[in-house]
């Protein structure tokens, strides 16, 4: 294999429960060099009470997962307001775009 400049995620953390997402960011983590960039893209439901500065902002379980190694950048965010016929009662959709450039590590 040659080398990765980006990984373009789309949807793993969203296909994984929440329990193994950490190990998978720590894997993810060794198997690329610390100068990998990552365009991460992920849905979310709505939140019950979210306020819109929460909606459009970075999710904290990113922050919790990618923050101590990259920064983030929050690239796009849709929300989807169309109610599922099926299931009207469920909370709407967000999807978040984010880019996550590989952090520039100055020694001194």
């Amino acid at each position: 294999m040659g080398q990765i400049d980006t990984v373009y995620d789309r949807l793993a953390l969203t296909a994984l429960q929440e329990d193994i997402r950490a190990l998978y960011v720590a894997r993810l983590r060794l198997i690329v060099p610390e100068t990998t960039n990552v365009f991460l893209l992920a849905t979310e439901d709505a939140e019950e009470m979210e306020t819109p500065r929460q909606a459009f902002g970075v999710a904290e379980e990113i922050k919790t997962l990618y923050l101590e190694c990259y920064e983030i950048d929050l690239a796009h965010v849709e929300s989807v307001f169309e109610v599922d016929a099926e299931s009207p009662d469920l909370p709407l959709g967000t999807y978040r775009v984010q880019t996550l450039p590989a952090f520039q590590q100055i020694i001194i």
